[in-house]
């Protein structure tokens, strides 16, 4: 019996009448169960609304899907979602349907009248709300059960910002004494009155309306450089919502943070009264940064990273996105730098500093400038090496505030050595025709230290007149050493002479003779290990013997045969194709390879043979040491064991190392759990000990704050882990959120391995997690996806800066020259990514399924045409092969319905409301297709003809119970995926009904969702299992069932895939069948139709390759979502719907915003990548930022309906252009002001007098007409 019918129904027949008692209480509303369940739980929820009517059922499942995801309070008695939660879902579209279920009233428009006794500085304050208005007369409330007031007899849900003043005055009534003060009732006040303002409330009496108190709860941190004679200063200037525009000099003319500052606004006084969190932050800014000036390694990482710096008071205060916002207003967010060296025949002509300038929008700017003099170098490297042992986070070297990370180490050494060889290098060019080396020495160099060059013997011959250049030995050779830097172009020669070399020999048996692992001489730029010394002193040696006999033989002795020239000049030029071909070589896995598996592999465990190469993969390549190989990407297709294979390469490392530093995996949190299960799955207890940095254990190993030295303390610095926190674990697993938050504690120890799970939390440059993961100091880096490119080439070239640093030069240049496959029309672009795949194959690992498909069961695709009896089902169907599903006639009344509402909006002249408009006629028509019943805005019922009539209208969902009938039959498991939440409680009654099931539903990345798919996995036989397309991307092992339903389709062909693969991956013992049943019609192309199609071709598109390699495929990427284009275009929603080019009729009409976005899409189509710039208490006198190549145009953009325009923009055009100038250095701006009129004689003078160019209204239609823009295109752009 369920259990609404337990404690409320009689017994006999199931009644669809509801029974759940909803109640409007003030902690939120209140479903009561009039009973209690057996268990608190969601499942516990499940199981007792199994005997339930429709209407329950469906409430009740969608309860459950609250409750796992602590959107909601369970008890055994009902459930209770509080009213925040609910202002919450109500405005997500995730659960804007769905929401219906709850019977919620529909919101009014009332506002709170609010009124005070006493004055805020006396114990006796209160304020309370006296009256309600509904905008125009006072109204009675009857009752206010919280959030749901009753007006004559009508319920009506007060809006968010109306409860929570409500709910504020309630918790200020009932403050204690100690809250009584001046200060603390000011603070209240504060916040009080700026919710209130947010609804609109009135003030009854004028001490009320005048008191003005602003308590910022949260801080901006906008920052500005400047030049200054001593040098670029950077400023902050801590700021908050609505402050008033004395506030910074207030802030400024104290030495310390006060209580309370008091400022003029217009006529009247305000004051701003700090909190202790926002007192906090700003104290550390007074602390660290004297006039708000940043100086120092402590003021550095305070504005590097706040939230590692503050700790939690910094999660309060500041947020992240808005940091990360103003940060990126100074400027670029890193410089990213490295020391190049030019050479020409041996020697060094310059050596470049390379800065790669990393910005907020995700862009990048190298430049690269020669050291004039070697003492400029030294300076360089003096100020390098000062940043690093002060532990900066970045230094200033001309222009540039270089970011220094776990590279500058390695750029330091590097540059140490390209000085020595800078001073030691011969005096003069050295021919490298008269260069001789020994055959084949460079192959026998191994086992070199990380970062050290290679040195090779050679020897240059000393010219006399009239000698032979072609003998295979000259009369004199004089000793030289060829120096050949990893990453670095060309070759360096440093002359010797014959003593060193027996001075070199001697030290070199002094080492070999006391067991010394290290060499060091003067002339060498490094120490070098005593047994590649050896070899080095051998080389010269054999050579010089050489000598000696050609000598004692006589030089006037006939040759009797030319000797071939023994050279061996190893290319190291980093982009050239000899030197991929080499490091390819080098870094390949030989074709005998063996996994080396380690001990701790349970028995019985039988790897893959995919998996066994993978291991065999990493183990070479770690073998190879940080100088050939600083990490790799393992790209593998998901659902092939990326887990699995990383911790048997961790396993193998521990056992050979057992005294090595520990390896750091950061994974979602929802994954954390997998990578614990999966080494207690396939290892035993000896594999190296794992902690969970999360949780209670991460609280456990946080330094305790007494423990914390009063100086970091008084510093605001407390978030740290203690200073064993590793103790005796190898792996460690934790969130990425801990990179930002606990940077400097994790910066400090030494990895032996990173991994970074779902790595594309870390392909955007310069965001504080990136930034973060490349501080760590890792022997072996890895970056783990499936997905390496989503939308655009530089998603990978940041997954390559982490694991090999370098290796795709700087972002700017590889953006300018590297296309995705799909992209690639010319010879030379295709000629490019050939060069890219080089580049990348020796630390890529990418396998497919394809690949490994003699390793996995098959996939079918099932198909059925509507006048077919019985399904066919195909490993690939064609384009025109789909599983179709009737139209009902119910569906066709709505749909075009649907059809109606989005012709209606497409000839709505306001842009905004018609995307908008247009949009909800396209979700509209979906739901229609996937569920009659389930309609956005309406609550779900059940056909009240009865259960035969709502199947008859819902002919997917009747095919869906149909084909699931056939599945239980065999004994088999299915899912099935949709990700609208109606839908899903829907899906769970009809189930329940038909199979007497309990599927669970999963959405979302909550962190035990692992163990619902256990519980549905362990189950025997028949089950099903309800996810959202969304909770499938990552993760989750769904193998236990092997019949995929897409209820509703993705919007994207990659996500549908994935979703798939929940299944169709490793461990599934039989053959996966895959259903898209796709609602038709016979007389037009249906949404669901025109979206099939749409799949099938971007599918396409994303597989199509130039060598039919997954690696091409992986390069093209998942792209991007379909968009509202793609789907109306030519008519595709059944109906045509209006296409046409937009006129100036249609410009006139834009508000200034869409105007922006206007002129962004115009320039667009002229050729520029253009954008439209972010509004941050303004845009600085930029709207659109073009850019096209080294050249930009910067556009501020002025819509009006007056027919002449002032010089307004040419003046905010003007002053906003160096900000940006100063962001793109290499580019040269031209600066527009465009209108939809025409510009004053007045404004077109200060336009030449400030070269400003003018597009008035004839230019602008001119434009219009040469790059039409259709009304498809311009609502999409409004979208984004």
């Amino acid at each position: 019996m369920g259990l609404f019918e337990f404690f409320k129904r009689p017994a006999g027949p199931k009644s669809d009448e509801p029974s759940l008692k909803i109640a409007w209480i003030n902690d939120g509303i209140r479903i009561e169960f009039m009973g209690e369940l057996m268990e608190a739980s969601p499942e516990g929820l499940l199981a007792a609304i199994h005997e339930a009517g429709a209407e329950d059922s469906v409430l009740g499942a969608y309860l459950a899907q609250l409750a796992t995801e602590n959107r909601c309070r369970l008890d055994r008695k009902g459930v209770t979602i509080p009213w925040r939660d609910l202002y919450k879902l109500q405005g997500s579209t995730e659960h804007v349907g769905a929401i219906n279920l709850l019977g919620l009233p529909t919101q009014g428009p009332l506002r709170p009248v609010l009124d005070s006794t006493g004055t805020l500085s006396g114990g006796d304050f209160e304020l309370a709300v006296v009256a309600w208005t509904d905008g125009n007369q006072r109204v009675q409330l009857e009752r206010l059960d919280g959030a749901v007031a009753t007006v004559a007899g009508k319920p009506q849900l007060l809006s968010a910002a109306a409860w929570e003043t409500v709910s504020e005055l309630s918790a200020f009534r009932a403050r204690g004494d100690g809250e009584r003060t001046q200060h603390a009732q000011e603070l209240a006040w504060g916040r009080i009155r700026r919710i209130a303002d947010r609804a609109g409330a009135l003030y009854a009496s004028p001490y009320l309306e005048t008191t003005l108190v602003l308590t910022p709860d949260a801080l901006r941190l906008p920052l500005a450089k400047e030049e200054t004679p001593f040098g670029r200063v950077l400023t902050v200037s801590p700021t908050f919502e609505g402050a008033p525009s004395g506030w910074l000099n207030a802030f400024d003319g104290f030495n310390s943070v006060q209580p309370h500052y008091d400022l003029t606004r217009g006529s009247g006084r305000v004051r701003v009264v700090i909190s202790d969190p926002v007192r906090k932050v700003l104290s550390a800014i007074k602390r660290e940064m004297p006039s708000r000036r940043v100086a120092g390694a402590k003021a550095e990482k305070l504005i590097h990273n706040p939230f590692a710096f503050l700790g939690d008071v910094a999660h309060d205060v500041l947020r992240e996105d808005e940091f990360e916002a103003d940060r990126a207003e100074a400027g670029s967010v890193a410089a990213v730098f490295s020391i190049v060296s030019r050479m020409d025949h041996g020697r060094i002509n310059t050596i470049d500093l390379s800065v790669t300038e990393h910005y907020g929008d995700g862009s990048a700017q190298t430049h690269r400038k020669a050291f004039k003099t070697q003492e400029e170098l030294d300076a360089f490297l003096a100020a390098l090496r000062s940043a690093l042992e002060q532990d900066r986070e970045q230094f200033p070297w001309d222009e540039y505030d270089l970011t220094v990370d776990a590279e500058s180490t390695i750029q330091l050494e590097r540059g140490l050595q390209l000085a020595h060889l800078w001073r030691t290098q011969p005096a003069e060019r050295i021919e490298f025709d008269d260069i001789y080396e020994l055959d084949g020495y460079s192959g026998r160099i191994e086992g070199i230290g990380a970062a050290k060059p290679i040195y090779v013997p050679v020897f240059q011959k000393e010219k006399k007149e009239g000698e032979d250049d072609d003998g295979w030995l000259p009369s004199d050779l004089t000793p030289m050493v060829k120096v050949i830097l990893q990453g670095h172009e060309g070759q360096v020669l440093i002359p010797l002479t014959k003593e060193w070399v027996d001075q070199f020999d001697a030290q070199v048996a002094d080492a070999e003779q006391r067991s010394i692992t290290e060499v060091q001489s003067d002339s060498l730029p490094t120490s070098i290990t005593t047994q590649h010394a050896r070899t080095l002193v051998d080389g010269f040696k054999s050579m010089l013997g050489a000598q000696s006999q050609v000598r004692s033989d006589g030089l006037s002795q006939q040759r009797k045969q030319k000797g071939a020239r023994q050279t061996l000049l190893v290319k190291m030029n980093f982009h050239g194709v000899d030197y991929l071909e080499e490091r390819r070589a080098s870094l390949a896995l030989s074709a005998d390879w063996q996994a080396e598996i380690p001990r701790c592999q349970r028995p019985g465990i039988e790897l893959k043979k995919h998996q066994r190469y993978g291991i065999a993969w990493f183990q070479h390549l770690v073998s190879r040491g940080v100088t050939e190989c600083r990490g790799a990407l393992l790209a593998d297709d998901m659902g092939l064991g990326k887990t699995l294979q990383l911790l048997s390469v961790l396993a193998w490392y521990y056992e050979g190392n057992p005294n090595a530093s520990p390896s750091i995996i950061f994974a979602p949190k929802s994954l954390l759990e997998n990578w614990v299960n999966e080494s207690h799955k396939f290892f035993n207890d000896s594999f190296p000990e794992m902690l969970v940095l999360y949780g209670d254990e991460l609280m456990d190993r946080k330094q305790p704050l007494g423990l914390i030295d009063s100086q970091l303390r008084d510093k605001g610095i407390v978030d740290l882990l203690k200073p064993s926190w590793v103790g005796t674990a190898k792996v460690i697993v934790t969130t990425y959120e801990m990179l930002t938050s606990y940077e400097f504690s994790l910066a400090k120890q030494p990895f032996a391995f990173l991994i970074c799970d779902e790595a594309q939390r870390i392909k955007t440059p310069g965001t504080l997690v990136t930034l973060a993961a490349k501080k760590l100091k890792a022997d072996f880096r890895i970056a783990c996806t499936g997905t390496p490119v989503e939308n655009s080439l530089a998603d990978l070239w940041c997954l390559f800066d982490l694991v090999q640093p370098g290796l795709l030069g700087g972002l700017e240049g590889f953006g300018k020259t590297y296309r995705r496959p799909i992209e690639c029309e010319t010879e030379e672009q295709k000629e490019a990514l050939q060069r890219l795949q080089a580049a990348i194959i020796p630390q890529t690992l990418r396998r497919t399924k394809v690949d490994i498909a003699d390793e996995l069961p098959k996939k079918y695709f099932a198909v059925k045409k509507v006048a077919q009896a019985a399904l066919e089902f195909k490993l690939l169907p064609g384009d025109d092969e789909r599983l179709e599903i009737p139209l009902a006639e119910h569906q066709r009344v709505l749909y075009k319905g649907g059809l109606k509402k989005l012709q209606d909006a497409m000839s709505e002249s306001d842009g905004r409301k018609r995307a908008r408009l247009s949009f909800g006629a396209l979700h509209l028509m979906k739901a229609v297709c996937a569920e009659p019943y389930c309609l956005p805005g309406a609550k779900f019922l059940v056909d009240k003809a009865g259960w035969d009539t709502h199947l008859a209208n819902s002919p997917k969902l009747s095919w869906l119970l149909n084909r699931l009938a056939e599945v239980k039959a065999v004994g088999e498991k299915a899912i099935v995926f949709t990700e609208i939440r109606e839908v899903q409680a829907a899906l769970h009654y009809f189930l329940k009904e038909s199979f007497g099931l309990r599927p669970y539903i999963i959405n979302g990345d909550s962190q035990g969702r692992q163990s619902y798919i256990d519980k549905f996995s362990a189950k025997p036989g028949f089950d099903v299992i309800i996810l959202s397309t969304l909770a499938a991307g990552a993760g989750l092992n769904v193998t236990a069932a092997n019949h995929v339903f897409h209820f509703t389709r993705a919007w994207n062909p990659s996500k549908e895939t994935q979703a798939t693969d929940r299944a169709f991956r490793i461990g599934q013992e039989r053959d996966v069948y895959v259903y898209c049943p796709t609602v038709v019609a016979d007389d037009f192309s249906t949404f669901e139709i025109r979206l099939d199609q749409l799949l099938k071709r971007k599918a396409g598109l994303a597989g199509a390759t130039l060598d039919d390699g997954g690696l091409t495929s992986m390069l093209n990427g998942a792209g991007k979502d379909a968009t509202f284009r793609d789907l109306v275009d030519d008519g595709g929603v059944g109906d045509d719907v209006p296409k046409r080019y937009l006129t100036m009729d249609d410009v006139d009409r834009m508000d200034g915003e869409a105007f922006e976005v206007f002129c962004c899409l115009m320039w667009s189509k002229r050729g520029f990548q253009a954008s439209v710039t972010q509004k941050r208490g303004g845009d600085g006198g930029i709207d659109v930022v073009a850019l096209k190549g080294q050249d930009g145009e910067l556009l501020q953009c002025k819509s009006s309906k007056s027919a002449k325009i002032g010089w307004d923009a040419i003046k905010e055009v003007t002053a906003g252009a160096a900000c940006y100038q100063s962001q793109y250095r290499d580019t040269r701006f031209r600066r527009l002001a465009v209108t939809n009129q025409r510009f004053t004689p007045s404004a077109c003078g200060q336009a030449v007098a400030n070269q400003v160019e003018l597009i008035d209204r004839p230019r602008l239609e001119e434009l219009l007409g040469g790059h039409p823009i259709t009304n498809y295109d311009f609502d999409e752009a409004l979208r984004e």
